[in-house]
C-alpha cells in the first residue's frame, strides 16, 4: 500500500526521488557491466549501441501521440497512416529507426478539463491508443506487464503501454483509478501543470505556493500496481 500524507514535506519528497534516481542509475550501471562483457571492441560505438538494443528492449516512458490523434485527427486512427504521417514525431519507420522495444502511451486532457469532462476525454485517449495500437499489428502489441515487454520484443514488435498524464484525469476517484487500471493503465503522474485537491503541481516550486505540503492522504492506491510519478 502506498499512502500519500499530508506530513510528507517537499523535502521528503524530493529525498525520495533521489534515492529513486540513485537506484536507477546503479541498477543501469550494474546492467551496463554485464553487458560489456558481450562486446565486441572492434565495432563502432553507433554498432555496438545497435547491437545492445538488438537484445534489450528500449523503453520510452512518454509519448504524446495520442493527443496528435485528438488534436488534428478527432481521434481518428484510420483518416492517417502511421507509416507516412510527416506532421508527429512518431511515425512507424521512425520509431523503428530508433529501435524502440516499449513505449508508455500517454493519454492527456488539459488542466482546464478538471472537474468537467477529464475523465471521459481521458477514457477517449484510452481508447485511441487501443485503437492504434490494435491497427498496427506488426508493429505495436499492447501489453500491461515487464513480461509483455519481452514477450513483445522477443517477437519483433514495439510493446504498449499506457500512462495517464495527470491525476486530474481520476478526478478523486479510487473508483475511476480501478477502471484505468482494468483499462491497461500502468502509471499516472500525480499532476500536470494545475494542483488536484490532493497534491501540488511542479509550478508551486516557482513561488513557493504549496497548498498541500506536497500530498494530502489518498490511499491505496499501491495495490493496484500503478507507478506514481512526480511531475
Amino acid at each position: 500500500m502506498i499512502v500519500a500524507s499530508s506530513s510528507y514535506s517537499k523535502k521528503k519528497i524530493a529525498i525520495g526521488a533521489v534515492i529513486l534516481c540513485v537506484g536507477i542509475v546503479a541498477l543501469g550501471l550494474g546492467f551496463g557491466l554485464g553487458l560489456r562483457s558481450t562486446e565486441d571492441n572492434t565495432l563502432s560505438r553507433q554498432e555496438r549501441a545497435e547491437d545492445i538494443l538488438s537484445r534489450v528492449p528500449l523503453v520510452d516512458g512518454h509519448n504524446d501521440l495520442a493527443y496528435q490523434y485528438r488534436k488534428m485527427k478527432n481521434n481518428s486512427v484510420n483518416t492517417v497512416d502511421l507509416y507516412t504521417w510527416s506532421d508527429i514525431h512518431s511515425s512507424v519507420p521512425k520509431l523503428r529507426q530508433g529501435k524502440l522495444g516499449a513505449q508508455f502511451w500517454a493519454a492527456y486532457t488539459d488542466c482546464n478539463t478538471q472537474y468537467k469532462d477529464a475523465v471521459r476525454i481521458s477514457m477517449e485517449q484510452v481508447d485511441t491508443i487501443k485503437r492504434f495500437v490494435a491497427r498496427y499489428p506488426e508493429v505495436f502489441q499492447f501489453v500491461t506487464s515487464a513480461q509483455g515487454i519481452l514477450d513483445a520484443f522477443s517477437a519483433g514488435k514495439i510493446g504498449s503501454l499506457i500512462g495517464l498524464e495527470g491525476g486530474h484525469s481520476i478526478d478523486s476517484s479510487l473508483g475511476n483509478l480501478r477502471i484505468f487500471y482494468e483499462l491497461g493503465v500502468r502509471y499516472m503522474t500525480l499532476t500536470h501543470s494545475c494542483n488536484t485537491p490532493w497534491a501540488d503541481n511542479w509550478k508551486a516550486d516557482n513561488n513557493n505556493t504549496y497548498q498541500f505540503d506536497g500530498l494530502t492522504q489518498f490511499g491505496e492506491v499501491g495495490k493496484y500496481s500503478i507507478i506514481l510519478c512526480i511531475y
